[in-house]
């Protein structure tokens, strides 16, 4: 039997789709404004640092926790629409354990291959600050995805929209000043343009994890706020279904993967790119201008 969709439930749909779209219009807006003077504050050489770590966070992320808010999210709303709020909370308990297990997997494999990472795959030695720098964003990530995930299958975007604003704003400020710092303190230093420009987009990747702190701290005054009515419900559950944890756990597993899959695959390109840059400056002698001519492309261009 088809489902019926009231009026109501159709004009909520439209109001928390608009709620998140303006949300993700504020934020690319802020996103565009802080590149400015970040770059013109690490300069091209920071750029391609801040660049190449960011590049391969991302794809990081996307294999470890970037799928948990749609995964989360499905399968909460299939369970809140049967009033199975047991399952549901089941759903997230599985879902913060998943998220504790693959993000520290990432934050491991970011931190401590770094310097791997950065000479020999990008021929960037120097991006290795910004890499170690943004190490721990993956593992917060993880949570503050299955949160999103959990709310937005209570049918709200709000929470959601909320911390990415303020998630990019404070990204924004303390990206630029972190990066203003680190160089500073670089010059006081006598450390060299090249250090410099490494210190600049640590400080850059700094105001990513300072932004996903936040944006989490939001999310978790939303899950304290509504623990109440969260209570109320599964007291209130009747429901004689009860899924296991494991079979819970499986079914996260698996409806991860394929979207998992797809995101990495449509997204390793930036990846790629970064790697056969480095690697054809270094066929043709220019591995000195890698790191200037990446930011150029990446940051400037």
């Amino acid at each position: 039997m088809p489902v019926k969709t009231t009026k109501k439930e159709s004009n909520n749909f439209l109001v928390q789709g608009a709620i998140l779209a303006v949300a993700g219009i504020l934020v690319r807006l802020i996103g565009l404004a802080y590149r400015v003077p970040l770059l013109r504050i690490i300069g091209s050489k920071g750029m391609g640092y801040y660049s190449t770590a960011y590049n391969l966070y991302a794809i990081i992320l996307l294999l470890s926790s970037y799928s948990l808010p749609l995964a989360v999210s499905k399968m909460v709303s299939s369970r809140i629409a049967k009033n199975e709020y047991r399952n549901a909370n089941k759903i997230l308990r599985a879902a913060l354990i998943y998220a504790t297990i693959v993000g520290g997997l990432g934050f491991v494999i970011v931190f401590f291959g770094a310097n791997f990472f950065a000479s020999n795959l990008y021929q960037m030695p120097l991006a290795k600050y910004a890499l170690q720098s943004l190490a721990p964003t993956i593992w917060i990530m993880a949570y503050l995805g299955v949160l999103r995930g959990y709310f937005q299958g209570h049918s709200t975007m709000v929470p959601t929209a909320l911390s990415q604003i303020f998630e990019q704003i404070v990204n924004a400020a303390v990206s630029v000043g972190a990066a203003y710092y680190l160089c500073e303190m670089a010059l006081k230093q006598a450390k060299g343009e090249d250090v410099k420009a490494a210190y600049g987009a640590a400080g850059g990747t700094i105001g990513t994890g300072a932004g996903t702190v936040i944006a989490l701290l939001v999310m978790l005054a939303f899950f304290f706020v509504t623990a109440n009515v969260r209570r109320k419900n599964i007291l209130n559950d009747k429901t004689l279904r009860k899924e296991s944890f494991s079979t819970i756990t499986k079914v996260l597993i698996l409806t991860v993967i394929p979207v998992i899959a797809s995101t990495a695959i449509y997204n390793i390109n930036s990846v790629l790119d970064g790697m056969v840059f480095g690697q054809s400056m270094k066929a043709l002698g220019l591995e000195e201008e890698t790191s200037r001519l990446y930011g150029i492309y990446t940051g400037g261009y």
